[in-house]
């Protein structure tokens, strides 16, 4: 990333794929916007069960 928010960066927040730098960037731009706040309310979900999955072996536990 090049230091710019997208609100399209919630879900690569929330997965934790974004950069020590980009993550600050975008902690400092959720603080302000109510619109991502909710998009991260809603992505928690399927990314703590992804995140269960992959510590599972990502078997889905068959």
């Amino acid at each position: 990333m090049d230091g710019r928010v997208e609100h399209t960066d919630v879900g690569a927040y929330v997965l934790g794929l974004l950069e020590e730098g980009d993550r600050r960037t975008f902690e400092e731009h959720l603080a302000g916007c109510a619109r991502c706040r909710a998009e991260l309310e809603r992505l928690s979900g399927p990314a703590e069960a992804l995140r269960r999955i992959r510590d599972e072996g990502g078997d889905g536990g068959r």
